[in-house]
């Protein structure tokens, strides 16, 4: 009874995203969210417009608490959930999401044109090019019809999508969303765009808008010799994810003392994995989801990861990548499928699958950059804003 109660209450929320057709809206209104708070590319995206676009109007919205922290240091947001910020939506042309209309709200976007910005280049199948989002194609009527009452933000087609590249375009953004190539527009990431500012530029954002956690680190992060984070993305095995990396943590504490390194340790959000186990030592650090790595990462050495997005993203500092797919053979079975043969890609770079190679990666000087590796995910040409004020205004 309960489930059918939930369905009927999502129809009805439904028949508002139809109603929502009907609303004039604003030209110069646009507006901006993230599922995981203030960050990712909405949010770099959004910053960008207050500082250089004054003729637009750009207004985050989200959660309450997010809401809170952003008024305080000036920017303009609403909650997500309020009579405001639910007109604010009904009224926006634009709308600047990180994975889907739900980071701003689905209901509220019929009419508006919607730009997904995304939140990772790379290998992985994602939305329709996974097979597990495919199975709904293939599902009986009243199943399909469910599924997309429950879920309609899963359904809908954005209006265009950053990607980086030709290459990405093809294989990865266009097929991804089921929109054609040329609703595809190819830019830097704005995260990525802001991570290669100058340190300067950098510290000034963070003293104007972010927790000053961020300074106290890179304050420590200078004291040090080499500065390593390791950023792996999520797995769907329900393991626990630092026992699987093979990683010897006392072992590699007296690694870092020795060398007077610093590992930081950040996973993604979905991660399973016990703090304790990495609790308590002095070169080793977990960061929580409070900080942003985009922030940290010009102030960086090394960065360690797998299939995250965040390796390629991290090539463009020209600093030295190391690929740790310990698990390939079993992520690309039980996990994802890859939409690029991900080995073939990191040929030229520097990969290593068990903790003793790992270490000597680390203590590596010499390291490539690969040219052909940064193009193939990163030569977009056009500019995301001025494509999307040229179509909207």
């Amino acid at each position: 009874m309960a489930d059918i109660l939930i369905v009927l209450i999502r129809f009805a929320a439904l028949l508002l995203y139809y109603v929502s057709y009907l609303m004039p809206r604003n030209k110069r209104l646009w507006v901006f969210g993230e599922a995981n708070g203030f960050n990712n590319n909405s949010k770099y995206l959004y910053l960008e417009i207050i500082r250089s676009y004054p003729d637009i109007r750009a207004l985050w919205i989200g959660p309450k608490e997010v809401v809170e922290e952003l008024r305080q240091k000036g920017l303009p947001a609403e909650n997500r959930k309020s009579i405001k910020g639910i007109v604010y939506c009904l009224f926006a042309k634009c709308y600047f999401v990180s994975s889907t209309p739900g980071d701003v709200n689905f209901y509220t976007s019929g009419g508006a044109v919607v730009i997904n910005l995304w939140h990772g280049v790379g290998w992985k199948a994602c939305l329709w090019n996974n097979p597990i989002h495919k199975k709904y194609e293939k599902a009986n009527f009243i199943n399909k019809m469910v599924h997309l009452v429950m879920n309609p933000h899963l359904y809908y087609k954005p209006d265009y999508v950053l990607s980086t590249s030709p290459t990405m375009t093809e294989c990865f953004f266009a097929p991804m969303f089921k929109v054609k190539n040329n609703q595809c527009i190819e830019d830097i990431y704005p995260r990525c765009k802001f991570m290669l500012q100058e340190e300067s530029l950098i510290i000034n954002h963070i003293n104007k808008y972010e927790n000053h956690d961020h300074l106290q680190l890179i304050h420590k992060m200078r004291s040090y010799n080499r500065i390593i984070i390791y950023a792996p993305t999520f797995r769907d095995t329900g393991s626990d994810f630092l026992v699987d990396s093979g990683i010897d943590f006392d072992d590699l504490n007296s690694f870092c003392i020795e060398h007077n390194y610093l590992f930081i340790i950040k996973c993604h959000p979905a991660t399973i994995f016990s703090k304790a186990k990495i609790d308590g030592y002095s070169n080793i650090l977990h960061l929580n989801n409070r900080f942003d790595l985009y922030l940290l990462m010009p102030f960086s050495d090394v960065l360690i990861s797998d299939y995250s997005s965040i390796a390629l993203d991290y090539l463009l500092l020209h600093k030295k990548v190391v690929f740790y797919p310990f698990d390939l053979e079993k992520y690309n079975n039980s996990c994802r499928d890859f939409v690029i043969d991900y080995m073939d890609s990191i040929k030229e770079a520097i990969v290593v699958t068990d903790y003793k190679s790992l270490k000597l990666a680390i203590e590596q000087d010499n390291f490539p950059i690969n040219p052909s590796l940064i193009n193939r995910f990163w030569c977009g040409r056009e500019s995301l804003i001025e494509v999307i004020k040229e179509y909207v205004l």
